[in-house]
């Protein structure tokens, strides 16, 4: 039963409050059958405290009573306060369970057992069930203050109770000892340094002597433990009269750890010097420290001592360094272990890192990984897997070496990371060598972060029996101009492609097309005019021009229909195209010239069909007509020009033109007929002169001087 709720009462309107700062009685009635009874038979059976405070002053009292029962134990405060006075316990009275008076104290009994109280004291009174022995009253001082007291901040020197303070260690009594440092204990920085210049100043000590100055300390560890079990049961309560008491708690044990290096120093120093020590006496020595580190002095002396270690003491010993913070002791201790101790498998490995977190683990692993043996994929997933940051290092030195290596492996690792690690590892798988599939070079891109195009040019060559579908496909692994600059890549080492497959290609680029075309004309196995046009329709605007541009010279023999589809694939160059060809043309009649003709733009027919009469290889009376009107601005000097060529034109076929031709036109053409016709006569002269508009008569004197003229 709590002091607390016992106190935490109004008495007349009035709000009682314990003050346990400044100690309290913890009281325990308790039966046993016969004298004779164990003390762990002893049988708690509570009973009634009546506890009465009092303050007199001139002028000035006050006075509180309060009766309860308890089942088990109640603590009495010394103090109370009621509003701002503040007031003293002067009577106390115990009974049993029946209200028979079993002890009381008051006047100068009690100021001496108050005395006994600074930091609490135990009272049980223990009696028989007949009552066949008299009751006995048993009291047991605390030497630490309770834990949500004010601490003592009033330093006192050690020397008021040991003048030479060497004497501490000196002393046979230890138990007396600790009571008397208890007695001038206080919170302060002075007091601790005293208690470590003791065992600095001493040559040597035995175990029992470093254990007490490490119990001298205000707050030993094993109290600082105390506070943090009480602050969870409060925090289990989390009502207002608990929340205080949390408060006052956790403000001792901040200050608890802001003093426990002391406690630390005096174990480092003290450890050297124990004259007794044995490795089970130095692991309770120990487990005394607070859990902050920088005790690394200490375990590295019972290590070194005590070396070499059984196994178990190391694993032991391990779990001690990394309860006290000591986690790179531990660390090389687990590692001792791993390589002297363990079968060095992966299984003793992962069991050995659940000891460690944070960077702690990295190391273990790091250190212990060059002695496993052969690891499997799935093995070396686990190991990543335990690592806290350097499970890419651990990935770097194994990935290639797993012992069922393969591609899809290798991948289910590169999965395990993320970012730029990513691309280190596949980095490292890629740089094993040996020849690849598209398929295996893909998987490893595909779960790539950032370097996937680096990655893709600098191994493509290691596909073996590369074709254009998986330059493709590869490259549709990216966007943009990473997509152009692996085309680029890694189509360089093809020998040769159909057109078809160099259009996949060109299909996938994303600007770079017209560069890829170029780069691979002279490997197209169907290279021809009927191709190029085919690459050209894939492309718009300027494209068209330059793609089929660029492959006019390697042309060198194309039908009338070849150059049809390149004019029509091209943009704004087809009339360039129509000319640059024209001597190309195996099978260039005035019907093909013409039909090219019309496939081109107005301004390009002229420069076309003048050049093509000059080749056409079947001019005649009956087709250099419409050769002629398939000009745009040009067609009677093509009419003209390839009057030249015709051998066989006759009057009948010049009268059937002449009367085609515009008014202008007749004249000048009828002109030249008359000296080309090959059936010439009198009769068909004036036939001929009949159809011009204004120059008969220069055609009929053309005419007769040629009839006059020797056969």
């Amino acid at each position: 039963f709590s002091a607390i709720s016992f106190l935490a009462c109004d008495e007349d309107d009035k709000k009682v409050e314990a003050i346990t700062s400044d100690g309290e009685i913890s009281i325990i009635v308790v039966e046993r059958e016969t004298a004779q009874t164990p003390e762990k038979e002893f049988k708690s059976q509570g009973g009634m405290v009546t506890a009465a405070y009092a303050k007199e002053e001139k002028g000035n009292s006050m006075s509180v009573s309060k009766t309860l029962s308890f089942t088990a134990l109640i603590k009495i405060p010394l103090q109370v306060k009621i509003e701002k006075e503040i007031l003293s316990l002067v009577k106390l009275d115990i009974a049993n369970t029946k209200g028979a008076l079993l002890y009381s104290l008051s006047g100068e009994p009690l100021a001496a057992l108050k005395k006994e109280a600074k930091f609490g004291l135990e009272l049980t009174l223990l009696g028989t069930k007949d009552g066949s022995v008299p009751q006995e009253v048993r009291m047991n001082k605390k030497t630490t203050p309770p834990s949500s007291a004010e601490p003592d901040k009033n330093y006192v020197p050690v020397a008021i109770v040991f003048p030479d303070p060497l004497d501490i260690v000196r002393l046979p009594d230890t138990e007396n000892t600790l009571k008397k440092l208890r007695e001038v204990a206080t919170a302060t920085e002075e007091y601790h340094r005293d208690l470590l210049k003791v065992v600095t100043d001493t040559p040597s000590l035995d175990t029992a002597h470093l254990d007490l100055l490490l119990d001298a300390c205000y707050y030993p560890y094993a109290f600082r433990q105390q506070m943090e079990e009480e602050l969870r049961k409060l925090w289990e309560k989390r009502d207002e009269e608990s929340q205080k008491l949390m408060e006052a708690i956790q403000k001792n044990l901040n200050l608890a750890d802001q003093l426990a290096g002391y406690t630390r120093e005096i174990l480092n120093v003290g450890m050297a010097k124990v004259s007794d020590l044995t490795l089970e006496n130095a692991s309770e020595l120990l487990k005394k420290l607070f859990p902050y580190g920088g005790a690394d002095r200490a375990f590295i002396i019972v290590i070194e001592k005590f070396s070499p270690l059984a196994p178990e003491k190391k694993l032991e010993l391990l779990t001690l360094a990394l309860q006290k913070g000591e986690s790179t002791v531990a660390l090389n201790l687990a590692i001792d272990w791993f390589q002297h101790d363990s079968n060095k498998s992966l299984a003793a490995l992962i069991e050995l890192v659940k000891y460690f977190s944070g960077e702690q683990k990295d190391r273990l692993l790091l250190s212990c990984y060059e002695s496993l043996p052969s690891l499997t994929t799935d093995e070396l997933m686990r190991l990543v897997q335990l690592a806290y940051y350097k499970g890419k290092t651990l990935a770097l030195n194994r990935v290639n070496e797993v012992s069922d290596f393969s591609i899809s492996n290798t991948v289910r690792v590169i999965r395990l990371f993320s970012g730029e690690d990513k691309d280190d590892v596949a980095e490292k798988v890629l740089s094993r060598g040996g020849a690849l599939t598209a398929a295996e070079l893909r998987s490893v891109l595909s779960v790539t972060y950032y370097r996937g195009e680096r990655l893709a040019k600098a191994h493509c060559n290691r596909i073996s029996n590369m074709v254009p579908g998986d330059v493709a496909t590869l490259a549709n692994m990216f966007s943009g101009e990473s997509k152009d600059n692996v085309l680029l890549v890694c189509s360089e080492r093809l020998e040769s492609m159909t057109t078809d497959a160099l259009i996949g290609m060109i299909n996938v680029s994303y600007y770079q097309g017209v560069a890829l075309t170029k780069m691979h004309y002279l490997k197209l196995v169907d290279f021809s005019a009927t191709s190029i046009a085919k690459i050209a329709n894939r492309f718009s605007g300027e494209a068209k021009d330059t793609v089929i541009a660029g492959a006019l010279d390697t042309l060198t023999s194309v039908t009338s229909d070849e150059v049809k589809r390149l004019i029509s694939a091209s943009y704004y160059q087809a009339g360039t195209v129509s000319v640059r060809l024209i001597s190309k043309i195996s099978d260039l009649t005035v019907v093909n010239a013409v039909g090219i003709a019309r496939g081109l733009n107005s301004d390009a027919k002229d420069p076309f069909l003048l050049k093509a009469l000059t080749v056409v290889t079947d001019p005649s009376g009956d087709n250099i007509l419409s050769l002629a009107q398939s000009a745009y601005g040009q067609g009677m000097t093509v009419l003209m020009r390839v009057l030249e060529r015709v051998t066989t034109l006759t009057v009948a076929q010049s009268i059937t033109i002449a009367r085609s031709l515009s008014y202008e036109n007749k004249d000048a053409f009828l002109l030249r007929a008359v000296d080309r016709v090959i059936d010439l006569s009198t009769a068909n002269l004036m036939s001929l002169a009949s159809q011009a508009p204004s120059k008969k008569d220069q055609i009929i004197q053309k005419g007769l001087e040629r009839l006059s003229q020797p056969k």
